[in-house]
């Protein structure tokens, strides 16, 4: 091989690698775009239904958070559209009701395969439960958690595929979460599955999940970290 022959491969060698490297770019600019209108969707009773049309088409499509855990398009859709609506869904009425939940720190890996890739977000926000303060007013709370979430490529479509939030702490806006009771603090048992890493005055936190490392292709065990 003569230098022009071995300069002409390093190239297309170089060439390979950019498209790999634009590739990943603009898979992490798709997935932060479609991390940006899940928590706008989900903010209000009104538009969370349409957060539906952001999952996978798949039956190991799933969410899970203090409300519970639900896996495949009939149970998400059973949560997020039910016949009865939101306040059959939630128990709560839509008046005076609202999840609004930053993205902060984003860390994101895509698959060196490029067909999967998972983030995690820190996620400050602030909720209220109509109907569920003093003399029938909304409940107004602190709530802080984080979002580990993972990613398929479908039809050329970036699609959330799971939805995890794991609550650090949830608390009444006028009352420390050093000192709200534990139950409050990890927003509630949840349903069978549901698990959270909450904040304890009296322990020492782990941060978990922690940030994704990179990883080739997906596997089953990093279903539920």
């Amino acid at each position: 091989m003569n230098d022009l022959e071995t300069r002409i491969n390093e190239l297309l060698a170089k060439q390979e690698e950019l498209k790999t490297m634009l590739n990943e770019l603009e898979a992490v600019n798709a997935i932060q775009f479609l991390m940006g209108r899940f928590v706008v969707l989900w903010s209000s009773p009104k538009t969370r239904k349409n957060c539906l049309a952001l999952y996978a088409d798949r039956e190991d499509s799933s969410h899970e958070s203090y409300a519970g855990y639900f896996v495949g398009r009939r149970a998400l859709k059973e949560y997020l559209d039910p016949e009865g609506g939101f306040e059959a869904a939630t128990g709560l009425p839509e008046k005076g009701t609202f999840f609004e939940h930053h993205l902060a720190t984003p860390t994101i890996r895509v698959a060196k395969d490029g067909k999967t890739a998972r983030g995690l977000w820190q996620s400050p926000g602030a909720e209220s439960f109509g109907g569920k303060g003093a003399n029938g007013r909304p409940l107004p709370l602190w709530c802080y958690g984080k979002y580990l979430c993972d990613f398929i490529f479908e039809d050329g479509v970036w699609k959330i595929w799971h939805t995890h939030f794991y609550v650090t702490f949830m608390t009444p806006y006028n009352i420390s979460w050093v000192d709200v009771p534990d139950e409050i603090r990890r927003g509630g048992d949840g349903a069978p599955g549901a698990r959270a890493n909450s904040y304890n005055p009296d322990g020492v936190y782990h941060y978990i999940p922690e940030a994704p490392e990179a990883y080739d292709t997906w596997t089953d065990d990093r279903m539920r970290p």
